[in-house]
């Protein structure tokens, strides 16, 4: 997920609203959310602990910097987030104004 601050922020509200839903129809279990061998704790969250605006060393461009999040989920539930013909995920980039791009695991970001 990359944008402005608040608009990762909206984005990442917005899939936490899609997984409690799911969560509270039963179509999520605690094992969805066991931990991965073999992934250090800190890289689940993939650059969150970054400042906002990017890597240590890199200052901020302009006065709207541009910040990323990564969320890491299995297929099914990436499938979830997609929603039909990509309903979800259209309307997530649409009403948060961040570009969200979902990767297979070990695929590298462009």
């Amino acid at each position: 997920i990359t944008g402005t601050g608040g608009q990762v922020v909206s984005a990442v509200s917005k899939i936490n609203a899609i997984l409690q839903d799911l969560a509270d129809r039963g179509k999520l279990q605690p094992s969805d959310f066991r931990w991965r061998p073999g992934v250090q704790q800190g890289s689940m969250m993939g650059g969150m602990n970054e400042p906002m605006g990017g890597p240590r060393g890199m200052a901020p461009q302009g006065g709207n910097p541009r910040t990323h999040a990564k969320f890491v989920v299995a297929t099914q539930v990436a499938g979830w987030i997609i929603g039909k013909q990509g309903r979800h995920i259209r309307e997530l980039q649409e009403n948060s104004g961040a570009h969200i791009q979902v990767l297979k695991e070990g695929e590298v970001p462009l």
